[in-house]
């Protein structure tokens, strides 16, 4: 430049200029210019310091908020300003950083980002994760009129509107001062207009209608609707605003569960249900107040207002999201209302809510270890709760009677009587539920390391706010309903009995030796608020106050039920023992004297003494209760023989002795074999001719052919007294295959060993011999492989197995050599007393077209010789000819690494999402497939290989069952092909990016047979938890999409009330279930999805129905009814039986016909 201002020449490494003296300024000015650095009147200025705290960020020319551009918070987002809406997009967590400010998401937490740290003027701002460089950094300058100037520290640029639009949308970028109103914003500080506490929150349009959860329900995908005041729990609301966030979560006082928008919609007219909290937008809200004095509570995700449908106050209307408004169905009153939580309940984790606080091994000492475990609904895990004047808690153990306290800092006892430590305060937590903080020391009930395994320790801690600490408070009968033997704590063996077994109402009750009777059998029946009835099960007459009379030592009788309080019990826990308590006020159930056989009951004022206390002992174990022949029994070696089989005695749990025999065994041909025992010579039944040891005698010589599966046990005498030794029975399936297993080492390596590994890391070898019904020998050979298998089956007493053939061998024979296969699965169905509910899962998927569906075959399974039950001999879910036909890339994996050793690791991909791979491993040639995939929200991170994604309404977590160990390249690549899928479902059937479609990712019509499946069985996991399976082949296979399939685990289904979700909406033939499942109601919210679920309804029922009442499966139903029969002897009778779970189905055949 030439001129008074002197010379200014710029290169491209270094700036050099030459003015004179008196021209420096305006040369500097020029200098600053060409690096787009220019200083300003407002850098001058000292900067302003801002409090920590979540705020909204407003450009002053028209009011629009720094908004993040369609609400999609990923790397590189575009930032822009948009009209306020109260959304998460507009909301940011400005914190100190040194010097400087970073401005992050509230929500996300990904931050404010210069792209590129790039230093010249026109430079984007995007959101970016956290990285912690300059170009995330920036100091605030305060303007005259108040507003700020916002300046990046990267490249001292500052925040504007491009080209100073007053247009939504209009785009934010980073430019040199010019101080114009495109950069100059508002920073105003989110308040919080409503303290957190308890509230009942009427409607504008009537202050006698209140927002209520429907049905008092504990359940996802409860309706939140409006309805009369009644003053019940299911219509208080704990309010909790959440200073990191800005906004409010809002949960029932009831069940712990949150608002919900139910997947993530953001249309207008969806309607409102309670969910587990995850904290996503769905579950946050803004709470504004009015100029009027009402609240309007608004989405943080679509930043609609929850309404009033049609402004109709008709009880049970379910509220909606819908367009502001500001009407008065839009407006809310939150009126203050303690809740009182006294009563009896289960702690459920929020970090697994099938795990609960639990006395360990149900011990009644002080220094009993507490723990988390598996709800199992006695007494050890269950908790009496007592409000305080002052608004804390007591909690009771309901087994020991003994009160939960605080000692040394972080340690739990149990005492007598409740100390300081013993109170605690119930806080609503944002993870749903409720904290339980010690009112002493403020330290949380937590869960050691936040694990949910089972046996994991529950002690206190420090307040950290994670699901550790999170607990929901899960109403509950102390006593189930069920039949039970009452056990007085008074006498030897002593229960409540009906004399001479009597149905005469009016008839005193009395107690007597046990025997087993069915006047000794009471069933218990819950009515609510703690009572229940008690009816014996001989008469069907009540337990009864004489006359209703309320006086200590008034007779107790049966009488015919009349619903009076003279009828009415409840269950008060003591720490020695527990009494029953009449509603007629403070009398417990007694006897007259210590108990004896003939001793009448009564009531008594006096709850203290043995008399007064009782145990009630399920019929099915009565335990100790049994004096078995056990001892005398188990000396005696007596077996069946016939032809090459040769079966033992079983025996029951109490000791008694019965034959298990498999369908094949010949009867006709069959002896009793007697191989020693004390006595030498015993006779058996009514036949007087004695066997010696070492002798034999046939069934038809006997004359017992004719008692095989007869009630009527059959008698073993001494031949030289006559005296009674003991009894045994026998029971025989028909029609169905058996299965012997044999450990080559049964002492060191048999099925104690297997079954005392927590973790099936233990292996042992054999062989196995299946014979079919009608005597065909299916398999007799070696096993390379016996283990056990299973998650929460595995913790039954019934376990399941996998085994290993030595040969390939197609074990159901079917006739299809793709077949033939190595590796096979021995299920238990031990949480199905009926045995049926996987079969009908597994023959409807067939029916109803899915993919792979699992073959299988009823087994009575013989393991070393002992008798273990009816099992299913099933294909494993594994990638392989005849089972998931598609290409194998684990074994392509094992082809080009071998033995390499290699270290498993967490990471996130290109989304930023989280997945675990393994590195040291190399990339075989085409990774495209094939791949097996398992939905598992609960156990995935114990797995060698899984991935999450982001559903647009919560993460979503992905295990890779096959290959169980990848590389990063391929967790890269099938987690990216997932979000690409889910980022289509989330949009309408359209992915924004690729242009693709959801058919273009996924074949649809498997995805709507799959559901069909789960949601005419009522699944409780498949779509919601886990056990939902879907596959992928190469590029290279012709069809590389997602395909879903094949279908497994369905034990808990159909109505079984041994599930953990034992609620109507799961054991109701009726009502929607999979549809607002997890996994679900995310993928039916893409339209084209649901067309095609709707498009083979009709179908898919019309299949169902055919296949429940056709003939191949009413002869397996009739065959499985053997086998359950026969092993009762070691699990006990089922309530249900096999042919329940037809009646079930058919029963939710008819609901779907005509549900919408």
């Amino acid at each position: 430049m030439y001129g008074g201002l002197g010379d200014l020449m710029v290169g491209t490494d270094a700036v050099r200029i030459c003015f004179r003296k008196r021209s420096r300024g305006m040369a500097l000015i020029l200098l600053f210019i060409a690096l787009g650095v220019m200083p300003t009147q407002a850098e001058a200025k000292s900067y302003a310091e801002l409090d920590d705290g979540v705020y909204t960020i407003t450009n002053v020319i028209a009011d629009k908020s720094l908004d993040v551009a369609g609400g999609y918070c990923v790397n590189c987002s575009n930032v822009q300003v948009y009209e306020g809406n109260h959304t998460y997009a507009q909301a940011w967590r400005i914190s100190k950083k040194g010097s400087s400010y970073s401005i992050e998401n509230s929500i996300t937490g990904m931050v404010l980002d210069v792209a590129g740290g790039s230093k010249i003027a026109g430079a984007n701002a995007q959101l970016y994760d956290s990285n912690n460089t300059q170009a995330q950094r920036w100091k605030f300058v305060q303007n005259a009129d108040g507003s700020y100037s916002i300046r990046s520290d990267c490249n001292g640029l500052f925040l504007d509107v491009s080209g100073g639009s007053s247009k939504n949308r209009a785009n934010v970028c980073l430019y040199t001062s010019n101080v114009t109103k495109a950069q100059k914003w508002r920073v105003e500080r989110v308040t919080q207009p409503v303290k957190d506490g308890s509230y009942r929150i009427s409607t504008a349009l009537s202050d006698k209608k209140v927002i209520d959860l429907w049905g008092g329900s504990l359940d996802n995908g409860a309706a939140v609707q409006i309805y009369e005041d009644n003053d019940s729990l299911a219509q208080a609301w704990n309010v909790v605003f959440d200073q990191n966030t800005g906004y409010y979560s809002i949960f029932s006082a009831l069940s712990g569960r949150s608002f919900d928008i139910p997947g993530g919609s953001k249309s207008s007219g969806v309607r409102i249900q309670q969910y587990s909290s995850n904290r996503t937008p769905a579950q946050q809200w803004r709470l504004l107040q009015t100029s009027d004095g009402h609240i309007e509570v608004v989405s943080a995700l679509t930043g609609k207002a929850l309404d009033v449908p049609g402004a109709s106050l008709s009880n049970g209307n379910q509220l909606q999201m819908y367009q502001a408004n500001h009407t008065d169905a839009q407006k809310w009153t939150f009126n203050t209302s303690p809740v009182d939580h006294s009563g009896s309940f289960q702690l459920k984790t929020t970090v697994d809510e099938s795990g609960v606080l639990d006395v360990s091994g149900g011990s009644k000492d002080s220094g009993a270890a507490s723990q988390l475990w598996s709800s199992n609904l006695s007494l050890a895990q269950k908790w009496v709760l007592e409000r305080q004047d002052d608004g804390s808690y007591t909690f009771k153990n309901a087994n020991s009677g003994l009160y939960l306290t605080e000692i040394a800092k972080s340690g739990i006892e149990y005492r007598k009587e409740p100390s300081g430590y013993s109170y605690w305060i119930l806080d609503a937590s944002l993870n749903g539920g409720y904290r339980i903080k010690n009112k002493q020391s403020g330290r949380c009930i937590d869960l050691s390391g936040g694990s949910s395994a089972a046996g994991n320790s529950v002690s206190t801690y420090s307040s950290n706010g994670t699901k550790a600490q999170s607990w929901l408070l899960v109403p509950c009968n102390l006593i189930e309903n069920g039949d039970y033997y009452l056990l007085n704590q008074s006498g030897t063996r002593q229960v409540l009995d009906v004399p001479n077994a009597s149905s005469d109402g009016g008839l005193a009750l009395q107690t007597y030796v046990f025997n087993g009777s069915a006047a000794q059998q009471w069933h218990l029946e819950n009515t609510g608020g703690g009572f229940f009835t008690i009816k014996n099960i001989n008469s069907g007459l009540c337990l009864d106050v004489r006359s209703g009379r309320a006086k200590s030592g008034t007779i107790v009788q049966q009488y015919a039920e009349n619903d009076t309080k003279a009828q009415s019990w409840k269950y008060v826990p003591t720490f020695s023992g527990g009494y029953i308590q009449s509603a007629l006020g403070d009398y417990a159930l007694s006897t007259k004297r210590g108990a004896e056989s003939g001793v009448l009951a009564i009531i008594s004022i006096d709850m203290t003494t043995p008399q007064s206390e009782w145990e009630f002992r399920n019929v099915s174990n009565p335990g100790d209760l049994v004096i078995s022949h056990s001892a005398a029994a188990s000396e005696y070696n007596l077996s069946l023989r016939s032809d090459s089989l040769e079966i033992g005695m079983t025996f029951d749990r109490y000791g008694n002795a019965h034959f298990a025999l498999p369908s094949v065994f010949d009867l006709n041909s069959a002896q009793l074999v007697y191989s020693g025992g004390p006595e030498t010579s015993i006779t058996v039944g009514d036949c007087s001719v004695g066997l010696t040891v070492g002798s034999s005698v046939t069934l038809s010589d006997l004359g017992l052919t004719s008692s095989v599966n007869s009630d009527n046990p059959i008698a073993v005498r001494s031949a030289l007294d006559a005296a009674d030794l003991f009894t045994f029975d026998i029971k025989q399936t028909a029609g169905v295959a058996s299965m012997f297993i044999s450990s080559d080492d049964p002492v060191n390596y048999g099925r104690g060993y297997i079954e005392s590994c927590g973790d099936h890391t233990a292996v042992a070898t054999g062989s196995m011999k299946l014979v079919d019904a009608s005597g065909v020998s299916v398999y007799d050979g070696a096993l390379s492989q016996i283990k056990g298998r299973g998650n929460s089956t595995w913790m039954m007493d019934k376990k399941p197995y996998q085994i290993k053939l030595d040969k390939k061998a197609d074990l159901l024979e079917t006739g299809d050599k793709a077949n033939k296969n190595k590796t096979w699965v021995l299920l238990a169905n031990a949480y199905d007393g009926t045995s049926m509910r996987n079969a009908a899962a597994y023959s409807l998927a067939s029916a109803l077209g899915t993919h792979a569906p699992i073959e299988y075959r009823a087994v009575d399974l013989y393991y070393d010789g002992q008798y273990r039950g009816a099992y299913m001999l099933c294909e494993k879910v594994q990638i392989n000819s005849g089972r998931v036909d598609i290409d194998n890339l684990e074994d392509a994996n094992d082809a080009v690494n071998g033995g390499t050793s290699y270290q498993l690791v967490e990471g996130v991909n290109s989304y930023g999402n989280r997945m675990k791979y393994a590195t040291g491993l190399q990339n075989p040639s085409d990774i495209t497939g094939g791949y097996l995939i398992e939905f598992d929200q609960e156990r995935y991170v114990n797995e060698g290989a899984w991935f999450s994604v982001d559903s647009g309404n919560g993460v979503l977590y992905f295990v890779c069952k096959s290959p169980g160990v990848w590389t990063k390249d391929e967790a890269e690549y099938l987690s990216s092909r997932f979000q690409e899928f889910f980022d289509c479902i989330r949009n309408g059937g359209v992915n924004p990016e690729t242009g693709k479609t959801t058919a273009d990712y996924c074949d649809i019509d498997s995805l709507a047979r799959l559901y069909w499946l789960n949601e005419i069985t009522k699944c409780v996991d498949g779509f919601n938890y886990s056990s939902t399976y879907l596959f992928k082949n190469s590029d290279t296979s012709g069809d590389s999409r997602f395909v879903f399939g094949p279908a497994w685990d369905f034990d808990l289904a159909m109505g079984n009330a041994l599930s953990s979700q034992s609620s109507d909406s799961y054991l109701s033939p009726q009502g929607w279930l999979t549809r607002n499942a997890l996994l679900g109601s995310r993928l039916l919210q893409d339209p084209t999805v649901r067309a095609a679920v709707d498009a083979v309804k009709q179908e898919v029922l019309d299949e169902a129905r055919g296949c429940i009442n056709g003939q191949d499966y009413l002869a397996y139903e009739s065959s499985v009814a053997t086998s359950v029969n026969m092993e009762s002897i070691l699990w006990g009778v089922s309530s249900e039986s096999p042919d329940d779970v037809r009646a079930w189905l058919n029963s939710r055949l008819d609901w779907l016909e005509t549900a919408q």
